[in-house]
């Protein structure tokens, strides 16, 4: 499939699941019926637009920083369509920001995000076949640093957004665009600065759409297109550790010491069982897999 097919079928795919979301949420995946207006919009050159826009953005080096810059250029994109934003930046900071933009909806409560972050990992020149940082194009693939992880996703997101905005349809839900820095290393310059300095920009919402599940074509199914949904990720849980005890000698130990408790505790917590645990939305997200696919399961 050609780009541009591709980024014609993710846009009108997640544009409709997203403005389904908003109007009517209810539990497991349903089908959503297309809206009219959506179908006057010109998708091949909107997926041409998106695609020169995603090569920009990947020439713009955010290696675990430099968001700002990637910022404006985010900033520049809304401008054209007269969309407000705002941008916050990090105190004592001036390379690290985050950017967001709005469509209010008649209902204040139960919003939806479209997140995703703006920096990116290291590059080892000695992996890759083109510039990590050109923003090339060959054929039906565009390559460079975060085109996957996630500056490929940001320019999706962004273009469901302008879609829902520039169709004029009045959302009964809140819906935001955030694009955030430092998730890369453990975002204390981009989500965790928001909502500890900017918590309130979040009032009102509750569902978020980020980085997870992806499209895939043959994949478990032979000869299907599916659009996974991801529930969630795993988290981290950072703990500070302390054992008071008596004290001794390296040539004589006691039977019990404070750097004996804390190796007893690691000891402890490596034997715990890891226990699967399915929660009712991927359970409806297997069952509604279930459903729509044929069995046996086709061998390839």
């Amino acid at each position: 499939m050609s780009l541009k097919k591709s980024m014609l079928v993710f846009l009108i795919a997640l544009a409709l699941f997203l403005l389904y979301t908003i109007f009517v949420t209810e539990k497991g995946i349903q089908i959503s019926t297309p809206i009219t207006k959506f179908e006057e919009q010109d998708y091949g050159k909107l997926a041409e637009e998106a695609s020169k826009d995603l090569q920009v953005y990947l020439k713009i080096k955010t290696i675990r920083g430099n968001e700002r810059e990637a910022v404006l250029f985010l900033k520049s994109l809304f401008d054209k369509r007269g969309i407000k934003t705002k941008i916050f930046n990090v105190p004592g900071k001036p390379e690290r920001a985050n950017i967001m933009a709005e469509i209010k909806g008649t209902d204040s409560q139960g919003g939806l995000i479209l997140t995703n972050h703006i920096d990116v990992v290291e590059v080892d020149l000695n992996e890759w076949d083109q510039l990590p940082f050109s923003g090339v194009r060959k054929g039906d693939r565009i390559y460079g640093r975060g085109a996957m992880d996630v500056k490929g996703l940001g320019i999706m997101e962004l273009y469901t957004f302008f879609l829902i905005h520039d169709s004029g349809i009045k959302l009964k839900k809140n819906l935001m665009y955030l694009a955030v820095a430092d998730e890369e290393s453990r975002s204390e310059f981009g989500m965790k600065f928001l909502i500890a300095k900017h918590r309130d920009i979040f009032d009102g919402y509750e569902f978020v759409h980020n980085e997870g599940g992806v499209g895939t074509k043959d994949i478990v199914v032979k000869g299907s297109k599916i659009f996974n949904i991801q529930h969630a990720e795993k988290g981290a849980v950072w703990l500070d550790l302390e054992s008071d005890d008596i004290s001794g000698h390296g040539s004589t130990p006691p039977n019990h010491y404070a750097a004996l408790n804390l190796v007893d505790f690691l000891t402890e917590l490596k034997k715990m069982n890891e226990v699967v645990i399915i929660k009712d939305e991927t359970a409806s997200f297997f069952y509604q897999m279930g459903e729509i696919s044929p069995f046996p399961i086709l061998s390839y």
